[in-house]
């Protein structure tokens, strides 16, 4: 349905106006960005970490190593967003996006330090990891980590 308002812009429709003012004023369609939500005990350890390093030399930070685990899916990341008309038959195949409703997943972590990157090492599968575990299996791994690269 067009709205119209002759008194002000004649037979231009709110659409047009709408379209011309997010044109001039540079409003444009765009993905929003990700990023993971911090929790403020996440945020309060965050300041404290960096206040306790903060006077470190460079000579301290080529001491540090650095680890962290993460969990990978053999799905793609695609929003699965499509363009056609609305006369296409929805349902062809080139406008389908096939999901994979137990996708296989597989659990990582590596280290990395000042001059060097670390291996990845494949976690056991079904295991939970906590801390202690997961300092077993770095620990376990530190020279497969730095004397295989």
């Amino acid at each position: 349905m067009k709205e119209n308002h002759p008194a002000f812009l004649g037979d231009v429709s709110v659409r047009t106006i709408q379209k011309t003012f997010h044109w001039h004023l540079l409003y444009k369609w765009r993905c929003t960005w990700k990023k993971p939500i911090v929790t403020r005990s996440q945020m309060t350890n965050r300041v404290t970490f960096s206040k306790r390093k903060i006077g470190w030399s460079i000579t301290k930070w080529k001491q540090e190593l650095w680890s962290d685990k993460a969990t990978f899916t053999d799905t793609s990341n695609r929003s699965g967003k499509v363009r056609h008309r609305s006369s296409s038959d929805q349902l062809n195949l080139k406008y389908i996006c096939g999901t994979i409703k137990f996708p296989k997943k597989i659990n990582v972590c590596g280290c990395l330090e000042y001059h060097d990157l670390g291996r990845l090492i494949e976690l056991p599968k079904k295991e939970s990891v906590n801390q202690v575990s997961y300092l077993d299996q770095i620990s376990t791994h530190l020279d497969y980590c730095f004397t295989m690269c």
